[in-house]
């Protein structure tokens, strides 16, 4: 490095021995590095630039993953609490859209079931229903028949005390 004029800049020096004489090649510091900052802003504006297509990439890429499991997630709960009509709708082509239609097909199957419980309970309170009027009947019938056979032996009792006593 020299200062030349209050120019900071770039000197070699190199005796050459063909004509005995020292060559001196000077440049101003700023032509030499210019080509190596322009270089170094380019390297820095593609730099930047990967960095926020990463940033655009990985952003794309974690909600087209999320995204599919939060809406099974949904659905997991929403058919947790009970509403089995509800149906996942996922159009991803991968594991996690065959994973809704299962849980759809579960949903389906639960619905099935608890619509056919749902029949057998009605018919069994419907049976017991009949077989608790039957029993209803039956006691009556049985305390009219309790209520006859009273009778009975109390007439009975009368009318074999009379001709006892009169015997005694």
């Amino acid at each position: 490095y020299i200062e030349f004029r209050e120019d900071k800049s770039m000197a070699y020096f190199t005796w050459t021995p063909l004509t005995d004489w020292w060559v001196m090649l000077y440049s101003p510091r700023e032509v030499i590095y210019s080509s190596i900052i322009k270089l170094k802003k380019l390297v820095m504006l593609f730099i930047a630039l990967g960095i926020l297509l990463a940033l655009m990439m990985s952003l794309y890429f974690s909600k087209r993953i999320t995204l599919p499991i939060s809406c099974l997630n949904k659905g997991a709960r929403i058919l947790g609490r009970g509403d089995l009509d509800y149906r996942i709708n996922l159009r991803t082509g991968d594991e996690l859209e065959q994973l809704a239609h299962e849980f759809n097909r579960m949903g389906e199957a639960l619905k099935r079931s608890y619509d056919s419980l749902d029949e057998k309970v009605k018919n069994a309170v419907e049976d017991l229903s009949k077989a608790y009027k039957e029993i209803e009947q039956k006691n009556r019938e049985l305390k009219q028949a309790d209520r006859l056979k009273s009778e009975f032996l109390a007439s009975m009792s009368h009318e074999l005390r009379t001709p006892i006593n009169a015997i005694i």
